[in-house]
């Protein structure tokens, strides 16, 4: 029998947490580098959470215990390319940055490999804003990345979502686990991270509606309000958004429709345009 030709909308989730790292010797000339016990728990209860959610189906949520750089560039272009709903990637572990770039510096993710040397390279590192813009590249237009970064220095992320032209930038959106240049406590090996264990306590939760990004940054940053930096400061979650990424839903009531199961499509009104901004101007881009 012909089908209709209509595909399925895929929603995934992909999973990366670094905790072990292959060689401690070259981590151990910078303070506070080695393996994070707790990302495991990071991706156990993470996975549990999205698979209740309502959102991800448990066959669509992928973990990657601390890859190396090939395996995580393969997994993340497989998934990107796989994908024409929402995707979801999540990282934990250490978090760096390359100050020989000027201003507040970029951004660098550690992989198993990673080392920390003397010289111009970084070995086993992954540049954010190389993944940023593969995740921006691909074929689906219909595709709206959500990107979680629980490490250090994850804020200085926010700088290469800004020089993102507009429509990148509707169609990725950033939760990020600290402000610029400040490193976060992993906290207990026997408990989540403290970022990720609010993240795991707003996704598992039962909404009284979808939660979206918008709201889950909000019940982070209060979550965290009490909590400080490893340098003493007020811990401030980010968030790097536009448009309709405020709105994307990341989990949803248990009543609502399970994943994979087709929702009817309802004819929504047109709504005025918000007295707060005049009529035909886009959504301002906002990172904070």
């Amino acid at each position: 029998m012909a089908g209709s030709g209509r595909r399925e909308r895929a929603d995934r989730a992909l999973l990366i947490g670094v905790s072990q790292y292959a060689s401690d010797r070259p981590l151990e000339v910078a303070e506070g580098l080695g393996d994070i016990a707790a990302v495991e728990r990071n991706l156990a209860e993470l996975r549990a959470a999205l698979s209740t959610g309502g959102v991800f189906a448990d066959d669509r949520i992928e973990s990657l215990h601390s890859p190396g750089v090939e395996q995580f560039e393969h997994r993340l272009g497989h998934v990107r390319d796989a994908t024409d709903g929402l995707l979801l990637v999540y990282f934990a572990g250490h978090g760096i940055v390359d100050t020989r770039t000027g201003g507040h510096g970029r951004l660098l993710l550690g992989l198993r490999d990673a080392k920390v040397e003397h010289g111009p390279s970084f070995p086993g590192w992954i540049r954010w804003d190389d993944t940023l813009h593969r995740l921006c590249s691909g074929a689906s237009a219909r595709r709206h990345t959500v990107v979680v970064l629980d490490c250090c220095y994850a804020g200085n992320a926010a700088g290469a979502w800004e020089e993102l032209d507009e429509r990148d930038q509707d169609r990725i959106s950033l939760l990020l686990a600290v402000q610029k240049n400040q490193r976060i406590d992993a906290g207990d090996a026997a408990t989540p991270t403290p970022y990720t264990a609010e993240l795991v306590r707003h996704l598992a939760g039962e909404p009284a509606g979808p939660l979206t990004v918008g709201g889950l940054q909000e019940r982070l940053a209060a979550g965290l309000k009490q909590a400080r930096t490893a340098g003493g400061r007020a811990w401030s979650p980010q968030v790097c958004r536009k448009g309709a990424g405020e709105h994307v839903v990341l989990a949803r009531p248990p009543a609502a429709v399970r994943p994979g199961v087709p929702r009817p499509r309802r004819h929504r009104p047109r709504r005025p345009s918000s007295p707060s901004r005049p009529p035909g101007r886009p959504p301002a881009a906002v990172c904070g």
